[in-house]
């Protein structure tokens, strides 16, 4: 039965996982953990109550992640919500179950507090997702606009994408992935950038 819990709780100038999260993320056979991560008000928790509840008929959706309108961050901890099946999710959204191991993992939504701008992150919500970062299957960072070409850098910076990579690589058996979500489709490159020609037909 899939349940909200906080994953991590701060101790000292770190965090340290909680006994609830213990007991549920060891209870559960093929838990596979995917956080969401972006600055304030960027629609992660919302983003989680799509994929949960497969109702995106409206932009407050109230469950199982709590949202609320204004300019300040609603989530203060990482809250986890699970564990959701493979495949609830794939008949949510009318996707056909693929036989396998894959087909019987258990989904883990971990919601983060609001990172800030990326040029000036909240360093401690930074340390918590990078604690979560070797043992998570997939991180989503979510971006409220498009995509600009100059962000590629900063987040992959920020997240110290390089570092995770090069250390997966060095005989550890897992997989992981990194995606970006737009709430506004498209990547814009920088003008000065892009040369773009007329053709006669």
């Amino acid at each position: 039965m899939a349940k909200l819990f906080v994953l991590l709780q701060r101790s000292g100038p770190g965090f340290i996982v909680t006994d609830d999260a213990k007991q549920m993320l060891l209870s559960v056979p093929n838990a596979v953990m995917v956080i969401f991560t972006s600055p304030i008000r960027s629609g992660k928790s919302t983003c989680i109550n799509y994929l949960v509840t497969g109702d995106t008929t409206s932009y407050y959706i109230d469950h199982p992640m709590k949202v609320k309108g204004g300019i300040q961050s609603v989530t203060k901890d990482f809250n986890t919500y699970g564990p959701v099946p493979l495949s609830t999710l794939n008949t949510n959204f009318g996707i056909a179950n693929i036989p396998g191991i894959s087909a019987n993992a258990n989904i883990f939504f971990v919601d983060s507090e609001g990172t800030g701008d990326l040029r000036q992150p909240k360093q401690d919500v930074i340390m918590g997702i990078m604690s979560l970062l070797p043992v998570a299957c997939v991180c989503v960072y979510i971006s409220s606009g498009q995509i600009q070409e100059y962000t590629m850098p900063e987040i992959a910076s920020t997240f110290k994408l390089s570092n995770l990579l090069s250390s997966l690589s060095n005989g550890l058996n897992m997989t992981s992935g990194f995606a970006i979500m737009s709430r506004n489709v498209g990547y814009q490159t920088m003008p000065d950038r892009v040369q773009l020609k007329d053709y006669e037909a």
